[in-house]
Protein backbone atom coordinates (compact mmCIF):
# COMPACT_ATOMS: atom_id res chain seq x y z
CA UNK A 1 0.00 0.00 0.00
CA UNK A 2 1.42 3.36 -1.03
CA UNK A 3 1.73 6.26 1.41
CA UNK A 4 1.30 8.99 -1.17
CA UNK A 5 -0.34 12.20 -0.02
CA UNK A 6 -2.34 13.97 -2.70
CA UNK A 7 -1.39 17.60 -3.16
CA UNK A 8 -2.23 20.16 -5.83
CA UNK A 9 1.35 21.41 -6.14
CA UNK A 10 4.25 19.54 -7.70
CA UNK A 11 7.80 19.39 -6.47
CA UNK A 12 9.61 22.46 -7.77
CA UNK A 13 13.23 21.76 -6.97
CA UNK A 14 16.10 21.68 -7.19
CA UNK A 15 16.16 25.44 -6.74
CA UNK A 16 17.89 27.53 -8.04
CA UNK A 17 18.35 25.12 -10.95
CA UNK A 18 20.44 27.56 -12.98
CA UNK A 19 22.97 27.96 -10.18
CA UNK A 20 23.16 24.21 -9.69
CA UNK A 21 23.74 23.68 -13.42
CA UNK A 22 26.50 26.29 -13.44
CA UNK A 23 28.22 24.61 -10.49
CA UNK A 24 27.92 21.17 -12.09
CA UNK A 25 29.23 22.48 -15.43
CA UNK A 26 32.22 24.13 -13.78
CA UNK A 27 32.98 20.95 -11.88
CA UNK A 28 32.91 18.82 -15.02
CA UNK A 29 34.98 21.30 -17.03
CA UNK A 30 37.52 21.44 -14.22
CA UNK A 31 37.65 17.66 -14.29
CA UNK A 32 38.38 17.60 -18.02
CA UNK A 33 41.13 20.19 -17.65
CA UNK A 34 42.61 18.45 -14.61
CA UNK A 35 42.70 15.09 -16.40
CA UNK A 36 44.58 16.59 -19.33
CA UNK A 37 47.12 18.21 -17.00
CA UNK A 38 47.50 15.07 -14.87
CA UNK A 39 48.16 12.96 -17.97
CA UNK A 40 51.36 14.88 -18.68
CA UNK A 41 52.39 15.24 -15.03
CA UNK A 42 51.53 18.94 -14.73
CA UNK A 43 48.66 18.81 -12.25
CA UNK A 44 49.59 20.52 -8.92
CA UNK A 45 48.70 17.70 -6.53
CA UNK A 46 48.44 18.33 -2.83
CA UNK A 47 51.56 16.83 -1.19
CA UNK A 48 49.39 14.31 0.62
CA UNK A 49 48.13 12.91 -2.72
CA UNK A 50 51.35 13.08 -4.74
CA UNK A 51 51.92 9.31 -4.85
CA UNK A 52 48.35 8.65 -5.98
CA UNK A 53 48.67 11.47 -8.52
CA UNK A 54 51.86 10.03 -10.00
CA UNK A 55 50.20 6.61 -10.29
CA UNK A 56 47.18 8.16 -12.03
CA UNK A 57 49.44 10.08 -14.45
CA UNK A 58 51.19 6.84 -15.42
CA UNK A 59 47.84 5.15 -16.02
CA UNK A 60 46.45 8.01 -18.13
CA UNK A 61 49.63 8.20 -20.21
CA UNK A 62 48.93 4.70 -21.56
CA UNK A 63 46.01 6.02 -23.61
CA UNK A 64 46.11 8.45 -26.57
CA UNK A 65 45.01 11.95 -25.61
CA UNK A 66 42.09 11.98 -28.03
CA UNK A 67 40.82 8.61 -26.75
CA UNK A 68 40.95 9.81 -23.15
CA UNK A 69 39.17 13.07 -24.00
CA UNK A 70 36.45 11.19 -25.88
CA UNK A 71 35.88 8.83 -22.95
CA UNK A 72 35.65 11.73 -20.49
CA UNK A 73 33.18 13.65 -22.65
CA UNK A 74 31.07 10.50 -23.00
CA UNK A 75 31.03 10.13 -19.20
CA UNK A 76 30.00 13.76 -18.76
CA UNK A 77 27.14 13.32 -21.25
CA UNK A 78 25.96 10.22 -19.38
CA UNK A 79 25.99 12.12 -16.10
CA UNK A 80 24.03 15.00 -17.62
CA UNK A 81 21.38 12.53 -18.79
CA UNK A 82 21.35 10.81 -15.39
CA UNK A 83 20.95 14.12 -13.55
CA UNK A 84 18.07 15.17 -15.80
CA UNK A 85 16.38 11.80 -15.30
CA UNK A 86 16.73 12.21 -11.54
CA UNK A 87 15.20 15.69 -11.59
CA UNK A 88 12.30 14.45 -13.74
CA UNK A 89 11.70 11.50 -11.40
CA UNK A 90 11.73 13.78 -8.35
CA UNK A 91 9.25 16.20 -9.88
CA UNK A 92 6.90 13.36 -10.78
CA UNK A 93 7.03 11.78 -7.33
CA UNK A 94 3.79 11.31 -5.46
CA UNK A 95 5.37 11.69 -2.02
CA UNK A 96 4.35 14.84 -0.12
CA UNK A 97 4.57 15.95 3.48
CA UNK A 98 1.08 16.33 4.99
CA UNK A 99 0.12 19.75 6.26
CA UNK A 100 1.25 20.36 9.81
CA UNK A 101 -1.42 20.66 12.50
CA UNK A 102 0.62 21.78 15.51
CA UNK A 103 -1.16 24.43 17.59
CA UNK A 104 0.26 27.95 17.94
CA UNK A 105 0.61 28.65 21.67
CA UNK A 106 2.68 31.86 21.74
CA UNK A 107 3.77 34.67 19.42
CA UNK A 108 6.43 37.34 19.38
CA UNK A 109 6.61 39.51 16.27
CA UNK A 110 6.78 37.16 13.29
CA UNK A 111 7.86 34.17 15.39
CA UNK A 112 5.45 31.52 16.64
CA UNK A 113 5.85 28.78 19.21
CA UNK A 114 4.19 25.55 18.09
CA UNK A 115 2.99 23.25 20.84
CA UNK A 116 2.97 19.44 20.91
CA UNK A 117 0.10 17.50 19.42
CA UNK A 118 -0.50 16.03 22.88
CA UNK A 119 1.43 16.03 26.14
CA UNK A 120 1.23 14.06 29.36
CA UNK A 121 1.21 15.78 32.72
CA UNK A 122 4.70 14.60 33.60
CA UNK A 123 6.20 15.35 30.17
CA UNK A 124 9.60 17.04 29.96
CA UNK A 125 9.28 20.37 28.13
CA UNK A 126 11.80 20.97 25.34
CA UNK A 127 12.28 24.26 23.50
CA UNK A 128 13.28 23.36 19.92
CA UNK A 129 15.38 25.94 18.06
CA UNK A 130 15.63 25.38 14.28
CA UNK A 131 18.04 27.10 11.93
CA UNK A 132 17.15 30.60 10.73
CA UNK A 133 17.87 29.70 7.10
CA UNK A 134 15.30 27.01 6.25
CA UNK A 135 11.92 26.14 7.71
CA UNK A 136 11.63 24.20 10.95
CA UNK A 137 9.89 21.08 9.71
CA UNK A 138 13.12 19.25 8.84
CA UNK A 139 12.94 18.24 12.51
CA UNK A 140 9.62 16.51 11.87
CA UNK A 141 10.02 15.74 8.20
CA UNK A 142 7.60 12.82 8.15
CA UNK A 143 5.02 13.59 10.88
CA UNK A 144 4.62 10.60 13.14
CA UNK A 145 8.03 9.33 12.07
CA UNK A 146 10.20 12.44 12.42
CA UNK A 147 12.47 13.49 15.27
CA UNK A 148 9.96 15.69 17.08
CA UNK A 149 7.17 13.12 16.72
CA UNK A 150 9.45 10.45 18.13
CA UNK A 151 10.28 12.62 21.14
CA UNK A 152 6.55 13.08 21.73
CA UNK A 153 5.98 9.34 21.56
CA UNK A 154 8.55 8.97 24.37
CA UNK A 155 6.45 11.26 26.56
CA UNK A 156 8.28 14.55 26.00
CA UNK A 157 6.60 17.86 25.16
CA UNK A 158 8.59 19.60 22.39
CA UNK A 159 7.70 23.24 21.63
CA UNK A 160 9.07 24.30 18.25
CA UNK A 161 9.97 27.82 17.22
CA UNK A 162 8.71 28.75 13.78
CA UNK A 163 10.73 31.89 12.98
CA UNK A 164 8.33 33.00 10.27
CA UNK A 165 9.21 35.48 7.53
CA UNK A 166 11.21 38.39 8.99
CA UNK A 167 9.40 41.72 9.08
CA UNK A 168 10.47 45.34 9.51
CA UNK A 169 11.63 44.78 13.09
CA UNK A 170 13.51 41.53 12.40
CA UNK A 171 15.23 43.13 9.39
CA UNK A 172 17.45 45.05 11.84
CA UNK A 173 18.59 42.00 13.82
CA UNK A 174 21.69 39.86 13.90
CA UNK A 175 21.91 36.35 15.38
CA UNK A 176 22.37 37.67 18.91
CA UNK A 177 19.23 39.79 18.59
CA UNK A 178 17.19 36.69 17.77
CA UNK A 179 18.33 35.20 21.08
CA UNK A 180 17.44 38.36 23.00
CA UNK A 181 14.13 39.21 21.33
CA UNK A 182 12.66 35.77 20.59
CA UNK A 183 14.45 32.88 22.29
CA UNK A 184 14.72 34.35 25.76
CA UNK A 185 11.07 35.52 25.88
CA UNK A 186 9.94 32.11 24.58
CA UNK A 187 11.98 30.40 27.29
CA UNK A 188 10.50 32.73 29.92
CA UNK A 189 7.00 31.91 28.75
CA UNK A 190 7.63 28.17 28.82
CA UNK A 191 9.20 28.17 32.28
CA UNK A 192 6.44 30.38 33.69
CA UNK A 193 3.59 28.31 32.34
CA UNK A 194 5.14 24.89 32.89
CA UNK A 195 6.37 25.80 36.33
CA UNK A 196 9.74 24.20 35.67
CA UNK A 197 13.04 24.42 33.88
CA UNK A 198 13.03 23.23 30.27
CA UNK A 199 15.43 21.45 27.95
CA UNK A 200 16.69 23.19 24.80
CA UNK A 201 17.47 21.55 21.46
CA UNK A 202 19.12 23.48 18.62
CA UNK A 203 19.61 22.36 15.02
CA UNK A 204 22.43 23.70 12.79
CA UNK A 205 22.55 27.50 13.21
CA UNK A 206 19.82 27.08 15.83
CA UNK A 207 22.40 25.25 17.93
CA UNK A 208 24.60 28.34 17.95
CA UNK A 209 21.62 30.38 19.16
CA UNK A 210 20.84 27.70 21.77
CA UNK A 211 24.35 28.02 23.18
CA UNK A 212 23.87 31.77 23.42
CA UNK A 213 20.64 31.18 25.31
CA UNK A 214 22.36 28.63 27.55
CA UNK A 215 24.93 31.19 28.66
CA UNK A 216 22.55 34.07 29.43
CA UNK A 217 19.65 32.02 30.86
CA UNK A 218 21.36 29.06 32.50
CA UNK A 219 19.11 28.74 35.62
CA UNK A 220 16.02 28.13 33.45
CA UNK A 221 17.53 25.29 31.40
CA UNK A 222 18.11 21.62 32.28
CA UNK A 223 20.38 20.75 29.37
CA UNK A 224 21.10 21.49 25.71
CA UNK A 225 21.09 19.16 22.70
CA UNK A 226 23.05 20.33 19.65
CA UNK A 227 22.24 18.76 16.27
CA UNK A 228 24.86 19.25 13.52
CA UNK A 229 25.84 22.59 15.01
CA UNK A 230 28.70 24.59 13.47
CA UNK A 231 30.94 26.62 15.78
CA UNK A 232 34.17 27.35 13.94
CA UNK A 233 32.71 28.56 10.64
CA UNK A 234 36.18 29.11 9.20
CA UNK A 235 36.46 25.31 8.89
CA UNK A 236 33.34 25.02 6.76
CA UNK A 237 33.53 23.67 3.23
CA UNK A 238 35.99 25.62 1.04
CA UNK A 239 33.23 26.57 -1.37
CA UNK A 240 31.51 28.52 1.41
CA UNK A 241 34.67 30.47 2.21
CA UNK A 242 35.40 30.93 -1.50
CA UNK A 243 31.93 32.42 -1.93
CA UNK A 244 32.74 34.94 0.78
CA UNK A 245 36.10 35.90 -0.71
CA UNK A 246 34.72 36.19 -4.23
CA UNK A 247 31.98 38.54 -3.06
CA UNK A 248 34.50 40.72 -1.25
CA UNK A 249 36.94 40.72 -4.17
CA UNK A 250 34.19 41.83 -6.51
CA UNK A 251 33.23 44.65 -4.18
CA UNK A 252 29.72 43.26 -3.83
CA UNK A 253 29.74 42.40 -0.14
CA UNK A 254 28.68 45.85 1.02
CA UNK A 255 25.75 46.02 -1.37
CA UNK A 256 24.65 42.49 -0.49
CA UNK A 257 25.18 42.32 3.25
CA UNK A 258 25.65 45.70 4.90
CA UNK A 259 22.88 47.67 6.61
CA UNK A 260 19.31 46.83 7.52
CA UNK A 261 16.83 45.05 5.31
CA UNK A 262 16.45 41.51 4.00
CA UNK A 263 18.36 39.16 1.74
CA UNK A 264 15.78 37.76 -0.71
CA UNK A 265 15.03 34.05 -0.44
CA UNK A 266 16.37 33.47 -3.98
CA UNK A 267 19.72 35.00 -3.01
CA UNK A 268 19.88 32.84 0.13
CA UNK A 269 19.11 29.77 -1.99
CA UNK A 270 21.86 30.78 -4.44
CA UNK A 271 24.44 31.09 -1.64
CA UNK A 272 23.44 27.66 -0.36
CA UNK A 273 23.66 26.23 -3.89
CA UNK A 274 27.23 27.54 -4.23
CA UNK A 275 28.07 25.93 -0.89
CA UNK A 276 26.79 22.62 -2.27
CA UNK A 277 29.78 22.54 -4.61
CA UNK A 278 28.02 20.67 -7.43
CA UNK A 279 27.45 17.53 -5.36
CA UNK A 280 23.73 17.66 -6.08
CA UNK A 281 24.38 16.02 -9.45
CA UNK A 282 25.44 12.67 -7.99
CA UNK A 283 22.58 12.76 -5.49
CA UNK A 284 19.93 13.08 -8.19
CA UNK A 285 21.55 10.42 -10.36
CA UNK A 286 21.42 7.98 -7.44
CA UNK A 287 17.74 8.79 -6.91
CA UNK A 288 16.85 7.07 -10.21
CA UNK A 289 18.15 3.79 -8.75
CA UNK A 290 15.69 3.84 -5.85
CA UNK A 291 12.32 2.12 -5.69
CA UNK A 292 9.97 5.09 -6.25
CA UNK A 293 7.52 3.63 -3.72
CA UNK A 294 10.14 2.80 -1.10
CA UNK A 295 11.15 4.50 2.11
CA UNK A 296 14.47 5.75 0.72
CA UNK A 297 12.74 7.51 -2.18
CA UNK A 298 10.20 9.06 0.17
CA UNK A 299 12.98 10.32 2.43
CA UNK A 300 14.82 11.81 -0.56
CA UNK A 301 11.73 13.66 -1.79
CA UNK A 302 10.78 15.03 1.63
CA UNK A 303 14.31 16.26 2.28
CA UNK A 304 14.56 17.87 -1.17
CA UNK A 305 11.17 19.56 -0.72
CA UNK A 306 12.38 20.97 2.58
CA UNK A 307 15.65 22.11 0.96
CA UNK A 308 13.62 24.40 -1.30
CA UNK A 309 12.27 26.32 1.70
CA UNK A 310 15.01 28.94 2.07
CA UNK A 311 13.45 32.09 3.52
CA UNK A 312 14.56 35.74 3.46
CA UNK A 313 17.25 36.58 5.99
CA UNK A 314 18.02 39.78 7.83
CA UNK A 315 21.08 41.28 6.15
CA UNK A 316 23.00 41.31 9.42
CA UNK A 317 22.34 37.59 9.89
CA UNK A 318 23.38 36.90 6.30
CA UNK A 319 26.58 38.90 6.78
CA UNK A 320 27.45 36.82 9.83
CA UNK A 321 26.62 33.41 8.38
CA UNK A 322 27.88 33.82 4.80
CA UNK A 323 30.68 36.37 5.13
CA UNK A 324 32.06 37.29 8.54
CA UNK A 325 31.92 33.97 10.37
CA UNK A 326 33.38 31.85 7.52
CA UNK A 327 35.99 34.58 7.08
CA UNK A 328 37.40 33.97 10.55
CA UNK A 329 35.34 36.33 12.70
CA UNK A 330 32.81 33.87 14.11
CA UNK A 331 31.74 32.24 17.37
CA UNK A 332 34.98 30.27 17.71
CA UNK A 333 36.90 33.55 17.51
CA UNK A 334 34.80 35.17 20.29
CA UNK A 335 32.77 37.19 17.78
CA UNK A 336 29.26 36.00 18.71
CA UNK A 337 27.63 38.22 21.30
CA UNK A 338 24.25 38.31 23.00
CA UNK A 339 23.34 41.52 24.85
CA UNK A 340 26.97 42.60 24.52
CA UNK A 341 28.23 39.42 26.20
CA UNK A 342 30.66 37.22 24.28
CA UNK A 343 29.36 33.65 24.15
CA UNK A 344 32.05 31.27 25.35
CA UNK A 345 31.48 27.50 25.55
CA UNK A 346 33.72 27.33 28.64
CA UNK A 347 31.10 29.38 30.49
CA UNK A 348 28.22 27.03 29.67
CA UNK A 349 28.26 24.50 32.51
CA UNK A 350 24.95 22.92 31.56
CA UNK A 351 24.87 19.28 30.41
CA UNK A 352 25.23 19.21 26.62
CA UNK A 353 24.82 16.38 24.12
CA UNK A 354 26.22 16.90 20.63
CA UNK A 355 24.90 14.93 17.64
CA UNK A 356 27.60 15.25 15.01
CA UNK A 357 28.29 12.93 12.09
CA UNK A 358 31.83 12.41 10.82
CA UNK A 359 30.29 12.41 7.32
CA UNK A 360 28.67 15.84 7.65
CA UNK A 361 29.76 17.86 4.59
CA UNK A 362 28.23 21.13 5.79
CA UNK A 363 29.18 21.19 9.47
CA UNK A 364 32.83 20.13 9.78
CA UNK A 365 33.39 17.42 12.41
CA UNK A 366 36.69 19.11 13.28
CA UNK A 367 34.78 22.20 14.38
CA UNK A 368 32.45 20.09 16.49
CA UNK A 369 35.41 18.47 18.20
CA UNK A 370 36.87 21.89 19.01
CA UNK A 371 33.53 22.92 20.51
CA UNK A 372 33.29 19.71 22.54
CA UNK A 373 36.75 20.31 24.00
CA UNK A 374 35.61 23.66 25.36
CA UNK A 375 32.27 22.60 26.84
CA UNK A 376 32.67 21.57 30.51
CA UNK A 377 29.94 18.90 30.55
CA UNK A 378 29.46 17.30 27.15
CA UNK A 379 28.74 13.93 25.57
CA UNK A 380 28.89 13.18 21.84
CA UNK A 381 26.70 11.00 19.64
CA UNK A 382 28.26 10.28 16.23
CA UNK A 383 25.69 8.79 13.81
CA UNK A 384 26.67 7.47 10.39
CA UNK A 385 24.37 9.78 8.42
CA UNK A 386 25.24 13.21 7.07
CA UNK A 387 24.04 16.69 8.01
CA UNK A 388 20.38 15.64 8.01
CA UNK A 389 20.84 12.15 9.40
CA UNK A 390 18.56 13.01 12.32
CA UNK A 391 15.69 13.91 10.00
CA UNK A 392 14.26 10.63 8.85
CA UNK A 393 14.85 6.89 8.73
CA UNK A 394 16.47 4.35 11.02
CA UNK A 395 19.04 6.68 12.53
CA UNK A 396 16.38 9.26 13.32
CA UNK A 397 14.82 6.76 15.69
CA UNK A 398 18.13 5.96 17.37
CA UNK A 399 18.98 9.66 17.74
CA UNK A 400 15.54 10.45 19.15
CA UNK A 401 15.94 7.66 21.70
CA UNK A 402 19.33 8.99 22.80
CA UNK A 403 17.99 12.55 23.05
CA UNK A 404 14.96 11.32 24.98
CA UNK A 405 17.19 9.64 27.55
CA UNK A 406 19.34 12.77 27.79
CA UNK A 407 16.37 14.98 28.67
CA UNK A 408 15.04 12.37 31.09
CA UNK A 409 18.40 12.12 32.84
CA UNK A 410 18.50 15.88 33.29
CA UNK A 411 15.08 16.43 34.79
CA UNK A 412 13.63 19.87 35.60
CA UNK A 413 13.37 21.17 39.12
CA UNK A 414 9.55 21.11 39.05
CA UNK A 415 7.19 18.80 37.15
CA UNK A 416 5.50 19.85 33.92
CA UNK A 417 1.99 21.13 34.68
CA UNK A 418 0.61 21.39 31.18
CA UNK A 419 -0.23 24.48 29.12
CA UNK A 420 -3.83 25.51 28.63
CA UNK A 421 -4.51 26.66 25.08
CA UNK A 422 -7.11 29.25 24.19
CA UNK A 423 -8.67 29.54 20.72
CA UNK A 424 -6.30 30.60 17.93
CA UNK A 425 -7.77 34.12 17.80
CA UNK A 426 -6.37 34.78 21.27
CA UNK A 427 -2.79 34.52 20.04
CA UNK A 428 -3.03 36.74 16.99
CA UNK A 429 -2.20 39.89 18.91
CA UNK A 430 1.25 41.44 18.57
CA UNK A 431 3.96 40.55 21.03
CA UNK A 432 4.14 37.73 23.50
CA UNK A 433 0.77 36.46 24.58
CA UNK A 434 -0.51 34.01 27.13
CA UNK A 435 -2.68 31.34 25.61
Amino acid sequence: MTRHIKAPASHRGPHPLGQHLMGIGQMWQSGLNAAAAARVGMFPWHPGFKDEGDALASLLARFPADQMAKALVSEVEARIAGFQAGVDAYRRSGHFRPKDQRPVVWRKGRAKLLGPMAAKKDARVILVVPSLINQWHVLDLDPGNGLISRLESQGHAPYVLDWGLPGTQEAKWDCGDYVTHVLEPALDWLTQHSGAQVGVMGQCLGGVLALGLGQIARPKITGIALLATPWDFSLMRPTMVTTSLMAQGAGLHRAIFDGDGLLPADLVATLLAVADGGLIEAKYRRFTDLDPEGDAARAFVLIEDWAQTAIPLARRVGAQVFRDWPGGAGPAQNCFQVRGEVIKPQSIELPVIMVQSERDRLTPPAGARLLAEQLPNVSILAPDGGHLGMAIGREAGEIAEALGHFFLDHAPVSPYRGLQKRPERAVKKKGAGRV
